[in-house]
């Protein structure tokens, strides 16, 4: 797996492209000339932070049936673990087979031989070594963001995360987390001092789409009580969670804020 790891790195722009890279790929058998390339971020559900030894164990094994997983489906493949979080795989196809019926076979052998759940992303397919770097680092955001929701796809895409696979990307901007600290900075507060749950109260608001009566059963709370725990946070916030925009806003907060440091 070194030298695969060692293309990978090269491939994302970690290290310099040697001039060999097409050749030392194709003789591993991944030929890099005249293919479909699609870069794959494979990462286990349960967040996993830190390069402790059951961790790096956790990723070697997801990456070996994840190798495993192209041998079966007969599908040439880089993969190997890049960093503390995610498999990564870039997948070279034949410019005359389809795509989309190699990478649901892939997916579901991964799904099947993997020893703990996980999240499979991919990125846009390319035909250029040059432009591997954007694909793989496409299925590296995209597989962050789909872990706040993994749902039962397969795979998924940019376009299936939408929202969360935007902020995803800008998450590392200042100006994103200025905006999500002002948002709810006096509510985080209120929870820290009072021990209060008020910021997952307005999750429940926002995630059953401004619906008080659902977002009170999701919270176990009768609708009385769910409703004076909405207008404490209204109090607290100033702002009116009957204005369509202000409950974007704060949505749009929570999930910034969700996605950690």
């Amino acid at each position: 797996r070194q030298t695969h790891r060692t293309l990978l790195a090269q491939l994302r722009g970690q290290s310099p492209q040697a001039p060999d890279l097409g050749a030392r790929a194709a003789a591993l058998g991944v030929p890099l000339e005249r293919r479909q390339l699609i870069g794959v971020a494979v990462r286990p559900v349960s967040v996993l932070h830190g390069q402790t030894l059951a961790t790096q164990e956790v990723l070697r094994d997801l990456a070996e049936a994840t190798a495993l997983a192209g041998r079966r489906v007969t599908v040439a493949a880089l993969v190997g673990v890049v960093d503390d979080t995610s498999v990564r795989a870039l997948l070279s196809v034949p410019m005359t087979v389809g795509v989309e019926g190699v990478l649901r076979k892939v997916a579901r052998e991964i799904h099947r031989t993997a020893a703990s759940t996980v999240v499979i992303a991919v990125g846009t397919t390319v035909t250029t070594t040059t432009d591997v770097r954007r694909s793989l680092g496409e299925a590296a955001h995209v597989a962050g963001a789909a872990l706040r929701a993994p749902g039962t796809q397969l795979y998924h895409r940019l376009d299936d995360v939408r929202l969360r696979g935007l902020l995803h990307l800008l998450r590392e901007d200042e100006r994103v987390r200025a905006f999500a600290d002002r948002e709810l900075g006096p509510l985080l507060a209120r929870d820290s001092a009072q021990g209060s749950r008020l910021v997952e109260l307005l999750r429940c608001l926002c995630e059953n789409g401004g619906n008080k009566s659902a977002a009170a059963g999701a919270a176990h709370l009768s609708r009385t009580a769910y409703y004076q725990q909405l207008a404490r946070i209204e109090q607290v916030l100033g702002v009116s969670l009957e204005d369509p925009e202000s409950v974007l806003s704060l949505y749009v907060a929570l999930l910034v804020h969700e996605m950690g440091p």
